[in-house]
C-alpha cells in the first residue's frame, strides 16, 4: 500500500480477516499474535482490536460469515417447498453442493478453526461460533421442516439431520486429504458431492 492511501473500513476489515485466517492456519491459533495479524494485514494492531476486540473475535467471523451468509441465501431462495423443482431431492443436492463448494474455498480458514479447538480458548471459542451460527441454522430448519414429510425423517427430526448433514460436509470437504487419501485414488468433487446428498437423501442402506 502507498503511503498515504486509506483503505475504507470494510476493506481493512476483509484485511483483517483474510491475515488472521492465513496465519491460524500456518502456524496455529495459540503461536499467532496480534501484531502478525496487523503487519501482515499492513495495519495497526489498535485498528485491529477496534474492529474485532480480540483475535478470538476475528476467527469467530473469519469463520462464521461465510457460513451464515450462505444458509440466509440458500433458505430464502428454497423456502416453498411446493414451487416446481423444489423436490426433497433437488434441495438436499443443492445444499450439500453449495455447502462444499464454500467449504472448498474457505478450507483454509476452516482448518484454522480446528486449531483453535486445542488452543485454551477453545471451548469458549466453540461456544461462539455454535451462538453466532445458530439463527441461520434455525431459519434453515424451518425451512428443512417443509420437506420432511417426503421422508425419511419426520419434521421433529428435520434439525437434526440438517445439522448432521452440514457436519458431515464440513469435515469431508476441509479434511479431504485425511478422508480422501490420493493413493485410493481421489474422486472429483461432483461425485463427492453425489454420494454426500445420496446418502442424506436415502440413508445408507441404498
Amino acid at each position: 500500500m502507498t503511503a498515504g492511501t486509506r483503505r475504507r473500513p470494510a476493506e481493512l476489515r476483509r484485511a483483517l480477516l483474510t491475515a488472521g485466517a492465513e496465519l491460524f492456519a500456518e502456524q496455529g491459533y495459540d503461536a499467532t499474535t496480534y501484531r502478525q495479524i496487523a503487519r501482515r494485514a499492513d495495519a495497526s494492531p489498535s485498528v485491529l482490536f477496534r474492529h474485532f476486540g480480540s483475535k478470538g473475535n476475528l476467527l469467530v467471523e473469519a469463520v462464521i460469515e461465510p457460513f451464515a451468509a450462505f444458509l440466509t441465501e440458500f433458505s430464502a431462495t428454497w423456502a416453498e417447498p411446493e414451487l416446481p423443482g423444489h423436490s426433497r431431492e433437488a434441495v438436499i443436492r443443492e445444499f450439500v453442493a453449495e455447502l462444499y463448494r464454500v467449504i472448498r474455498e474457505r478450507r483454509t480458514v476452516v482448518r484454522a478453526m480446528l486449531s483453535a479447538m486445542r488452543s485454551s480458548e477453545g471451548d469458549d471459542l466453540m461456544r461462539q461460533m455454535g451462538e453466532r451460527l445458530a439463527p441461520a441454522l434455525d431459519q434453515l430448519s424451518s425451512v428443512a421442516e417443509g420437506y420432511a414429510r417426503r421422508g425419511p425423517f419426520p419434521p421433529s427430526e428435520s434439525s437434526i439431520a440438517l445439522r448432521a448433514t452440514f457436519g458431515t460436509v464440513l469435515l469431508v470437504g476441509a479434511l479431504d486429504s485425511w478422508f480422501l487419501p490420493a493413493e485410493t485414488g481421489v474422486p472429483d468433487d461432483a461425485r463427492i458431492v453425489d454420494v454426500m446428498a445420496t446418502l442424506v437423501a436415502r440413508g445408507f442402506t441404498t
